[in-house]
């Protein structure tokens, strides 16, 4: 899972809030992969394309570049959550996501 060669544009990605105390930036989409950087409570991050298991998603930070955050987590339960959309403590569907 190679990342863009390109830096996005500032109106790209999807916002989304951090709702967990903080969420790891990691370089690959799995919790063995090394942590670049993490983003706290109330911050709002871009993500873009799914990874194969739909739990997480690439992400860009402007001290980080491209990495890998999870959305949601089996022992901490929601970690991100879209901008604007009612709190909800099941997982997020992909598709769901798309629609709105």
């Amino acid at each position: 899972l190679m990342p863009p060669a390109s830096v996005p544009g500032s109106d790209e990605g999807a916002p989304h809030e951090v709702i967990g105390d903080r969420v790891v930036i990691r370089s690959g989409p799995s919790q063995g992969a090394a942590a670049q950087g993490f983003a706290k409570k109330g911050a709002v991050v871009r993500l873009f394309e799914w990874d194969e298991s739909c739990r997480w998603r690439r992400s860009w930070a402007d001290r980080t570049g491209w990495g890998w955050m999870m959305l949601d987590h089996e022992e901490y339960g929601p970690l991100l959550r879209p901008v604007g959309v009612k709190l909800c403590a099941q997982p997020l569907e992909p598709m769901c996501v798309a629609a709105t």
